[in-house]
């Protein structure tokens, strides 16, 4: 057992108990110190990300991952909890600010009737799709997908080429990233949201998933979603697509920024709170000093 065996319910459990205990508490109950480069980010927060992805061992399969076993680096604790869509920013990073923390805003079309846009959503989103049935053609996606999703259900959504190498499509397939949140558009209003866990390109997926278009493309960029909300009332659009100086009605994929996000935010839902049905656990009992 190693790293390979963490989980995102895992880490995300681990990330509550630090929380619970505070820090250092946290650390020297488990034997780890502070992070000296790497630090797990999220939500704003910043954790060591070795003594993290050990704890997350803990609740991922049941026994801790002491810090002599392993070591934290790029290639090690980095990559795993990036590869379960995390953010992990090195010294260098958290040093001079150079990698934003704020989710970017990403507008998603959700299509029309002539599109199979209602079908796939409720096929690819509401529904999911079982990883086993599509496992064939994932290759090296596969185990990516099966550490975010341990249920084994994805919840997945794709963006065919875009036409031109620099429009609104193109720089939002080139500039969207992990952590970011997805706004779903159909009818002038926006309809759902979800954050981004995972991105990849995959044809062959694609067309298993959904199929091609009337011109033989088929949606092969691939966003993995979690935090998935469907509005029980949708929200008018027109607005918020205003205030971003964005054409209405979307007809496109369009990316703006973690600045942009915030001047529109109070015109949209209040997220509600999700608990995970893997984070069902009981943390220790409160230390007395």
């Amino acid at each position: 057992m190693g790293l390979g065996d963490v989980t995102r319910a895992g880490v995300l459990a681990a990330v509550k108990e630090c929380q619970y205990l505070g820090r250092e508490t946290f650390l020297r109950r488990y034997g780890f110190g502070r992070a000296t480069t790497y630090e797990l980010v999220l939500d704003g927060n910043r954790y060591d990300s070795k003594a993290i992805a050990g704890v997350a061992h803990l609740y991922s399969v049941g026994n801790l991952l002491p810090a002599e076993d392993f070591s934290g680096g790029a290639r090690t604790v980095a990559h795993r909890l990036r590869v379960l869509g995390f953010t992990v920013e090195d010294g260098i990073s958290v040093a001079d600010g150079t990698q934003q923390v704020a989710p970017q805003l990403v507008l998603q079309p959700r299509g029309g009737a002539r599109d199979r846009g209602p079908q796939n959503f409720a096929k690819s989103i509401r529904q999911g799709i079982r990883i086993t049935d599509i496992r064939n053609a994932l290759g090296e996606q596969a185990d990516a997908l099966a550490a975010l999703y341990p249920s084994g259900i994805a919840r997945l959504w794709g963006s065919t080429p875009a036409a031109r190498s620099n429009n609104e499509k193109a720089r939002a397939l080139r500039g969207r990233r992990v952590g970011d949140d997805v706004f779903f558009y159909a009818k002038n209003h926006f309809i759902a949201r979800a954050r981004i866990l995972h991105l990849f390109d995959s044809p062959p997926v694609a067309r298993m998933v959904w199929g091609t278009d009337e011109n033989s493309a088929t949606w092969e960029h691939i966003m993995a979603l979690g935090e998935i909300e469907e509005f029980s009332t949708p929200v008018l659009a027109a607005p918020i697509l205003r205030s971003l100086d964005v054409p209405a009605p979307l007809r496109s994929l369009t990316l703006r920024s973690s600045d942009d996000y915030l001047r529109v935010v109070r015109l949209l839902p209040v997220r509600r709170p999700q608990v995970s049905r893997n984070l069902r656990h009981r943390f220790p009992p409160r230390l007395h000093s």
